[in-house]
């Protein structure tokens, strides 16, 4: 059995959605890779309101139901032939994480370790070296949604003003 393609799977960061990555997706599509951009809840068009997430866990659950949902064959599968000879067919997904979604690729990858072949962080927040319990990633998501209480400017698409949030 040969290795299928790569399933890219891309998580924006704070504040964007699965549309910054369009340039990327068009020319991984156009190479012949299967390319997700994952809209992590209360991002892009995620309909989840954004006051309502309460967790990183709640935050990070679409991403988790993606790769939750993932059919067999991008499962690990390992077969054993004559004299102790392996052969493997590695994972195919490889995550890829911009910002903050850096930390939702090492959340996926401590639910997911047998479904992820690779991690690659663009410019990402990411955990300490050495640092992996959950009380190590609750500290480090503190740190990080802190940057959110500098604000940015959203749109109030029902009347189209700019408002400071």
């Amino acid at each position: 059995m040969g290795m299928a393609k790569e399933h890219f799977v891309l998580v924006h960061g704070e504040g964007h959605g699965g549309w910054c990555w369009f340039k990327l997706r068009w020319l991984l599509e156009g190479s012949g890779y299967r390319v997700t951009c994952i809209d992590l809840a209360g991002g892009g068009v995620d309909p989840t309101d954004p006051n309502t997430i309460l967790s990183f866990t709640h935050y990070n659950k679409p991403l988790i139901d993606l790769l939750s949902s993932l059919p067999e064959g991008e499962k690990v599968h390992v077969y054993a032939q004559q004299f102790l000879h392996f052969i493997q067919e590695f994972i195919i997904v490889i995550l890829v994480g911009h910002s903050t979604g850096g930390l939702s690729v090492i959340h996926a990858m401590h639910e997911f370790i047998d479904r992820i072949r690779q991690a690659v962080f663009v410019a990402a927040t990411m955990l300490p070296f050495g640092l992996q319990t959950d009380e190590d990633k609750k500290d480090v998501c503190f740190q990080a949604s802190l940057y959110s209480l500098i604000g940015y400017v959203a749109i109030d698409e029902q009347h189209r003003e700019n408002k400071m949030q």
